[in-house]
């Protein structure tokens, strides 16, 4: 992992002011519009604030279709289905902003961990659209015990993004992951790691907004046609 360089700047008794230093930083080789554009990113950070509302609209729907006569399954499968392919998504963009911003691939192992596993979620959504109530209850019994691995992966992903160097919103993204699996691991606070895990979004969506500014101030301005 390399850290970020910068432009050294000629011996002149000028200084410039902080802010111009800032402009003038110049990111990592490959983290540019042609690698990971400005628009990928920012259609990232505004999906992470998205999630936020798709987590909480899928919990209330899971609670309304559970019953037998339930009407709302279909509309639930829908948002679920939706949920996990943002999720997809937004693990992607970040193992390659990862790659690329901060030379960095320590955390690859545990973004595909958890892209598996919400494929998998993905298959026992599916599952449990059976009218057969005892597959339905050990698919019940197999959530509840897959939070405790899931929780552990998600604190050894948050401590990977500790270790790496400061940026807007990837510390408390990190932190806020390690609060949420350690609310899993527990199982009985799983409620808790839920609501951190969607407040997680903001910090993401400011980690992703910041990576898009850094991509277009990168690409400085166009030429006039």
């Amino acid at each position: 992992m390399l850290s970020e360089q910068e432009i050294r700047m000629d011996d002149s008794p000028y200084t410039p002011p902080e802010s111009d230093l800032e402009k003038n930083r110049l990111l990592p080789k490959g983290f540019n519009d042609k690698n990971l554009s400005s628009r990928k990113l920012f259609i990232a950070g505004c999906i992470s604030l998205f999630m936020i509302v798709l987590d909480i609209v899928s919990y209330f729907l899971s609670i309304l279709s559970s019953a037998p006569t339930a009407s709302l399954k279909n509309e639930y499968y829908a948002v679920a289905m939706l949920a996990i392919a943002c999720s997809i998504y937004l693990l992607i963009m970040l193992k390659k902003f990862l790659h690329l911003r901060f030379r960095s691939n320590d955390a690859d192992l545990y973004i595909s961990i958890l892209i598996v596993i919400n494929l998998i979620s993905l298959v026992l959504i599916f599952a449990s659209s059976t009218d057969n109530q005892s597959l339905r209850s050990t698919l019940a019994i197999v959530n509840i015990l897959a939070l405790c691995p899931i929780g552990i992966v998600l604190i050894l992903f948050g401590l990977k993004l500790k270790s790496l160097p400061a940026y807007p919103g990837l510390r408390f993204y990190a932190w806020s992951t390690i609060a949420a699996g350690i609310a899993y691991a527990t199982i009985i606070l799983f409620m808790l790691g839920f609501i951190i895990g969607i407040l997680a979004n903001i910090p993401l969506a400011l980690l992703m907004f910041t990576a898009s500014a850094e991509v277009a101030r990168s690409a400085g301005p166009k030429d006039p046609p």
